[in-house]
């Protein structure tokens, strides 16, 4: 974008009622006979806000992309990733939210709103059936992959600059010596990993709990997604499995890499990490996803604990080199 464009471009408002007030404003002056009305906000971001809303009477989730630069990128590959799903044909136990209306223009995407319990809300009480909900996330991974495999050599150069760009910012961070002490031991576990081959699967771009929604009707439904294209088999395994894992509060079982073992190893066995990489690839992406949701947003004090008492159970097995079995 020009200096001209960029100098008269509105800014982003920063509190989220006045977000909430310019979002609807645009919606309704690009749609005028279907009127929309946003409630509250689910989720305020410098890169994407999404709030929870009314078309026509239908409950409606409008997500709003801020950054001029890359809202076309963003809403066409969430279309394109909508789609891609609805093409699968319909299916009796998943489903995920339906488009509805885009601008690439405004970066808006207004989707249905998939009414239920979210499954890392469900995953915390005492009563639910665990491995069968953790199963059932698999299951949709499963689903939605169809089978569209691809094989190629892992981009350890890609992921060196990750972890060095997060190691550049560290100095404001509450727990810079950590993070430090993680960082350079995923840079020296990539020595290894030069051209290993990796499996690249379609899915859920961002596979974790937070985004799957079990409906009244039992129905799983996925939400959130907002990407196109083949991603790491493995990686979206851990984030899956550290997601789940950040949301506990306590270490009260057997663990091994910071992570539950039973419920690990049931994770395993569903096929979601490729055989051949659960003792290299997946221990690598357990330890990178807990480095850079930590390094984001390293939780309030409890939570903040918690987590670097993880980071320091994953180091300890990666120093005594304990492997992962099925």
């Amino acid at each position: 974008m020009n200096d001209f464009k960029r100098f008269f471009a509105p800014k982003r408002p920063e509190d989220a009622e006045r977000q909430l007030t310019r979002v609807q404003r645009q919606a309704n002056l690009r749609w005028p006979r279907q009127q929309t009305l946003l409630g509250s906000a689910l989720r305020i971001s410098p890169e994407a806000s999404v709030f929870r809303g009314e078309r026509e009477a239908r409950a409606v989730v409008v997500k709003k992309f801020w950054e001029l630069e890359s809202r076309r990128a963003f809403v066409g590959q969430t279309a394109e990733a909508l789609d891609r799903l609805a093409s699968l044909g319909p299916h009796p136990a998943f489903s995920f939210n339906e488009l509805l209306a885009t601008s690439g223009h405004l970066g808006l995407v207004i989707a249905s709103f998939e009414g239920g319990t979210p499954v890392d809300k469900l995953l915390e009480k005492p009563d639910v059936n665990r491995r069968q909900l953790i199963k059932r996330c698999c299951d949709w991974q499963h689903w939605a992959e169809q089978g569209d495999f691809a094989q190629t050599g892992l981009n350890t150069d890609g992921l060196a600059a990750e972890i060095n760009r997060i190691l550049q910012n560290r100095v404001q961070h509450r727990d810079a010596g950590l993070l430090v002490e993680l960082g350079s031991a995923l840079l020296d576990m990539l020595g290894g990993l030069a051209g290993k081959p990796v499996l690249k699967a379609p899915g859920h771009p961002d596979f974790a709990p937070r985004n799957f929604i079990m409906r009244e009707d039992g129905i799983l439904s996925a939400v959130d997604i907002h990407r196109v294209g083949k991603f790491v088999k493995t990686r979206q395994s851990a984030m899956f499995l550290v997601s789940k894992d950040f949301r506990e509060m306590e270490i009260s079982r057997p663990l091994l890499f910071g992570l539950d073992r039973q419920e690990l190893r049931q994770f395993l066995t569903h096929g979601t990490v490729p055989a051949q990489e659960v003792n290299s690839l997946l221990i690598f992406f357990i330890g990178l996803t807990y480095f850079t949701i930590y390094a984001r947003n390293p939780g309030k004090p409890r939570k903040m604990r918690v987590r670097r008492r993880r980071i320091r159970v994953f180091l300890a097995h990666l120093r005594q080199g304990k492997r992962i079995s099925r």
